[in-house]
């Protein structure tokens, strides 16, 4: 896949619809580069492999990237970077950086179908007045300005975005009512993405006090974090950051996009990865750390939300190890 972007990224400005069947040998399904416009290219990828595949990339330069994974799972590193990334089903990133070098390993649990949307910055800008003092060309809401060498964000992909991926994953680009209706869906997408990045919006839409109502939510996600075993109830976590339950599911949900116990949940996902890569620990104690009586309620938790369950994602943990 990477190979195939670095050799279409010379036709960004060139508008096309290419599909590339996947060679047999690694699988069934294609790769369908499409540009409506110069500036915007979409990617497409709708494959089944046949067996795991890890892929070492050298460096080249990217645009601002826009990504939604409908199935499959990848695990990607950037290199001069300790974290590693997770791409898979349900979860849409964005992604700015001038370092690409690195690698990713692509999973065979499920087939992958992923929308990757490339879009020359700025192409973005000039959809933006840019504010007094800011540089001409050097603004785009929530990102950082030129000179940021890292920026990533990842977030869950609701029912409504979902419609729209799968109209993209089958829209022709040969007329020009078909580029332009694939240019008003691209930024539809992007302008999903780019509103999550700024809660401050949306809790005034809410009718939040913006900075009373973030620092009680950053007080609530900090206790959430420190009690995963043994969490409050939501009218004692209430009392917690002095507020009633009304008012706090309100106000997380219009700053962190889903309730207490989805971001709770999500916490203890994140934190059950980094407990399955010690070998020493099992899925009893590791269920039973994150406030899980029974390993099986653990298993069904975790499968549930990565779709594999936590034996299989260990074996992962160990094959990269190796």
């Amino acid at each position: 896949m990477i190979d195939l972007y670095i050799h279409q990224q010379s036709r960004f400005n060139a508008c096309h619809d290419r599909c590339f069947p996947l060679p047999k040998s690694r699988g069934s399904g294609y790769l369908r580069s499409v540009c409506p416009r110069r500036g915007m290219l979409l990617f497409l990828e709708a494959y089944q492999l046949r067996r795991e595949m890890a892929v070492t990339t050298s460096n080249v330069m990217l645009p601002l990237g826009f990504s939604y994974c409908l199935s499959g799972r990848v695990d990607w590193r950037v290199e001069g970077r300790c974290e590693q990334f997770t791409t898979q089903r349900g979860e849409c990133e964005l992604l700015l950086t001038d370092q690409t070098s690195g690698k990713s390993v692509y999973w065979t649990d499920e087939p992958v179908v992923t929308v990757n949307i490339l879009l020359c910055p700025k192409l973005l800008q000039s959809y933006f007045e840019t504010p007094p003092g800011c540089p001409d060309n050097a603004y785009i809401p929530g990102l950082p300005m030129e000179g940021d060498r890292f920026f990533y964000r990842k977030g869950v992909i609701p029912a409504y975005i979902q419609s729209i991926l799968k109209q993209l994953m089958r829209s022709p680009c040969q007329r020009a009512a078909d580029k332009l209706l694939i240019q008003s869906k691209v930024m539809e997408l992007v302008a999903f993405q780019l509103d999550q990045l700024d809660p401050s919006d949306r809790t005034a839409e809410a009718g939040l006090d913006n900075s009373a109502d973030q620092a009680m939510i950053t007080q609530a996600k900090s206790i959430l974090k420190a009690h995963m075993q043994s969490p409050p109830s939501l009218k004692r976590l209430a009392h917690l950051v002095g507020t009633n339950e009304t008012k706090l599911k309100k106000c997380f949900s219009a700053v962190c996009g889903t309730t207490v116990y989805g971001y709770l949940t999500a916490c203890r996902m994140q934190r059950a990865c980094e407990l399955l890569e010690d070998r020493g620990l099992t899925l009893s104690q590791i269920g039973f750390e994150l406030g899980y009586s029974e390993r099986t309620h653990f298993s069904r938790a975790f499968s549930r939300y990565y779709g594999i369950p936590p034996s299989q994602y260990r074996k992962r943990c160990l094959f990269k190890q190796k």
